[in-house]
């Protein structure tokens, strides 16, 4: 990844942070749902704090079974069986002298056997961080981190909107695509 090359498509990310804007996405269109268990468990590991409990649960799923905690493995396959709608995981990392607060959402898709990633990167760490510029350079390595993690298909870029790209293929003004 060539991050000089692309800031001019991404710079909007520190204004929109100061003018309030409490996150940016990256966004991966297809990854693979066998990876989640194996993903969050390395996440775990190098983690600040990780918490992969809070889910969106299906209807079909008793309260008792939601309140429960379970492992990585456990909650990928209530995942995989449909028990679980939004898988997600909230996570602080140290890059660079920095506390990042991330939030992934792991989502069937509406294209068949179609899993995405969603990944929420909190501003507060940017725009406290002495270079802003370079601490989203940090969060964008991250994001191709967590991309090839979870052997994610592209990483798009781009600001809290309800427009997702559905493909590796879609140009969609508002996403940057990363790799």
């Amino acid at each position: 990844m060539d991050f000089e090359k692309l800031w001019p498509d991404l710079e909007w990310v520190i204004d929109e942070l100061k003018d309030g804007m409490s996150f940016f996405e990256g966004y991966v269109t297809s990854i693979a749902p066998n990876r989640i268990a194996a993903g969050v468990s390395k996440i775990d590991e190098a983690a600040v704090r990780c918490d992969y409990h809070q889910h969106l649960w299906s209807c079909v799923v008793v309260q008792a079974d939601q309140v429960q905690e379970y492992s990585p493995e456990e909650y990928e396959r209530r995942f995989r069986e449909d028990q679980i709608v939004l898988f997600c995981v909230d996570y602080e990392k140290k890059i660079a002298g920095n506390t990042f607060k991330f939030k992934l959402v792991i989502e069937e898709n509406d294209a068949p056997s179609s899993t995405s990633l969603e990944i929420l990167c909190y501003g507060e760490a940017v725009l406290n961080s002495r270079s802003p510029k370079a601490a989203v350079e940090k969060v964008i390595l991250e994001c191709c981190d967590l991309c090839e993690l979870f052997e994610g298909d592209a990483l798009f870029i781009g600001p809290d909107t309800i427009h997702y790209p559905r493909s590796k293929d879609d140009k969609l003004q508002e996403w940057t695509r990363i790799k």
